[in-house]
């Protein structure tokens, strides 16, 4: 849990790899200091928060998101080390000229693994039709596997940076 100087004991769960468990804000300074944690627009803050409680109440475990806002030069990082990341131009999550991040990555839920089992194939593509009943893009335009999954299905997004600037 985050706890400012002063204050009640926020909402938000902290993991101590430093992600944050998506869920409902207890407050409105939650849901502010989500979205200043992860550098994204309250839009997609309100959507990520929403998937997050759609997935849990649907009898799933908890999700975590552990990427929003980056720089050019991490994007960039990312990339050299062969992680599914899109350019500096093109990416959801670089933050440049103020521009805050539309795309947020979730951790690899706990017992699931990636894409290519039977069982970890349904966790994914019941996440991501959530996140497409929340209006969030799941895959960030990445090529779609036989199976129905994303190369990349830990990414959600509001749509491409083309469009939602």
């Amino acid at each position: 849990m985050v706890r400012r100087k002063g204050s009640k004991r926020m909402s938000l769960k902290r993991w101590l790899d430093g992600s944050m468990v998506l869920e409902n804000p207890a407050s409105h300074a939650d849901f502010c200091e989500f979205v200043a944690e992860w550098q994204v627009t309250e839009t997609l803050a309100a959507k990520a928060m929403a998937l997050g409680c759609r997935f849990t109440e649907g009898g799933g475990f908890a999700l975590r998101i552990i990427s929003g806002g980056r720089t050019c030069e991490q994007q960039n990082r990312l990339r050299a080390a062969g992680r599914p990341a899109a350019s500096c131009a093109r990416s959801t999550h670089v933050l440049e000229g103020g521009r805050l991040a539309t795309g947020f990555d979730i951790a690899t839920p706990t017992g699931v693994g990636p894409p290519g089992s039977p069982s970890a194939d349904l966790v994914w593509r019941t996440i991501g039709a959530l996140a497409q009943l929340e209006g969030l893009r799941w895959g960030g335009g990445s090529d779609i596997l036989v199976s129905g999954v994303p190369t990349d299905p830990n990414h959600f997004d509001l749509g491409p940076r083309e469009v939602t600037g």
